[in-house]
């Protein structure tokens, strides 16, 4: 923890139950130079609401495709915003799951980061034209319907174990 606390900016990212002072009620330590900050990545929104609420946390994390959906995506980071804490949304997986992230957070509102994965993976990567080229830091918000883009059928086609025709 010292060593965090010098640097002028930290973000300790760690399931909240694994950390003992979050599950003993303490807050962790911050000093003048370095707001901590916890990325919190949880599957029940009470716990993130307790945390907030008892100002344990100064950031929340939580994930739309985990639980609770954009539905609960909004309600935490909106809670969140509320309260004094910010919010990042945590997504690994699909241009989908990103774009649809991406849309929670600019409904969120605030200064929120969207953790971006930027490891091989081909069901981020060559599903449809998404933007996912970073300019100055930030991610253009795919501006489409629904979710901002439509993924291609036959790019989806190579990712299938099973197919199977329905007819009336």
């Amino acid at each position: 923890m010292p060593k965090l606390l010098s640097l002028s900016r930290a973000l300790l990212k760690k399931q909240s139950w694994r950390i003992p002072q979050l599950r003993s009620g303490r807050r962790l330590p911050n000093n003048r130079h370095c707001r901590l900050q916890v990325a919190k990545i949880s599957p029940d929104w009470r716990a993130f609401k307790r945390h907030v609420d008892a100002r344990l946390l100064s950031v929340v994390q939580p994930d739309v495709a985990k639980w609770g959906g954009v539905s609960g995506a909004l309600a935490v980071g909106q809670h969140a915003l509320a309260n004094g804490a910010g919010c990042t949304l945590h997504y690994m997986g699909t241009a989908v799951g990103l774009a649809t992230s991406l849309h929670t957070l600019a409904a969120i509102g605030g200064e929120g980061r969207v953790e971006l994965d930027f490891n091989p993976n081909p069901l981020r990567t060559d599903l449809g034209a998404i933007d996912l080229v970073p300019v100055a830091g930030f991610l253009s918000l795919p501006e489409g319907t629904g979710i901002g883009f439509e993924p291609d059928p036959m790019a989806l086609e190579r990712f299938a174990i099973a197919t199977l025709d329905i007819k009336k």
